[in-house]
């Protein structure tokens, strides 16, 4: 009998320290779990952003302040979530939307300068119509390339917010 506890008594120890090792590599297993929920849930929240801006330049054919300021905080949060594809392409929408904004203050320039503040543009077109229609024809191309990166944004995310694991 006392052989038997002194063979039970040294098996404990080996026991325990399975158990234990077992229990971390499981609780391992749910960090890493949980860090992949959340970087995950940002990214979301960055493609949330940046289809919210597209989404209202495409229906309203100008930039919205607050979703661009949204937008441009969403394009810093995804330098430490997403690889180098979607920044370079994050960067090509910021830099088109900037162009854009660029436009639309040319506009309402020239509209300062001609003294019409008011919509529709008619009263512009008939004061400076070849700057007006120089500069509604570059909103046009700004708004069809944005169009184009709005097309793509799903293929752009899918890799990250698919069912699969990111490709980085």
């Amino acid at each position: 009998m006392d052989a038997a506890i002194d063979v039970l008594s040294a098996l404990l120890t080996p026991v325990i320290g399975i158990v234990a090792t077992w229990i971390a590599y499981q609780q391992y297993k749910t960090n890493q779990r949980a860090a992949r929920r959340e970087a995950r849930s940002g990214q979301i929240a960055v493609y949330k952003e940046v289809k919210l801006l597209l989404n209202f330049i495409d229906s309203n054919g100008e930039v919205s302040e607050t979703l661009y300021d949204q937008f441009l905080s969403a394009v810093a949060e995804a330098d430490f979530l997403f690889g180098e594809d979607i920044r370079d392409w994050l960067g090509e929408v910021q830099s088109e939307v900037g162009q854009l904004l660029a436009w639309e203050q040319a506009v309402f320039d020239l509209k300062r300068e001609h003294r019409v503040m008011i919509k529709p543009d008619e009263a512009l077109e008939a004061k400076a119509p070849e700057d007006y229609q120089y500069l509604k024809g570059e909103i046009e191309k700004n708004i069809d390339a944005l169009q184009n990166y709005h097309i793509e944004l799903r293929d752009k995310f899918s890799p990250y917010l698919g069912k699969h694991e990111s490709p980085e």
